[in-house]
């Protein structure tokens, strides 16, 4: 089942190219759990607005991330 949302994060601008392999898959990783986290919230019957919260302070959270 297709969930009937989508939710979009951006984790910021960057040099890319000047980071290594292992850097950028934790990167994404943390990413991937900050939209995890917020489509639980939508899953479970949450507001829209809590589930941005949620992802927001997940990568506010991160050490990864000025957000």
């Amino acid at each position: 089942m297709t969930p009937d949302y989508t939710l979009v994060i951006h984790g910021g601008a960057g040099e890319e190219m000047m980071l290594n392999t292992k850097v950028v898959e934790v990167i994404e990783f943390a990413l991937h759990t900050a939209l995890t986290l917020g489509a639980q919230v939508l899953q479970q019957g949450g507001s829209s607005l809590d589930a941005v919260q949620r992802s927001v302070e997940a990568l506010e959270d991160c050490f990864l991330f000025n957000a």
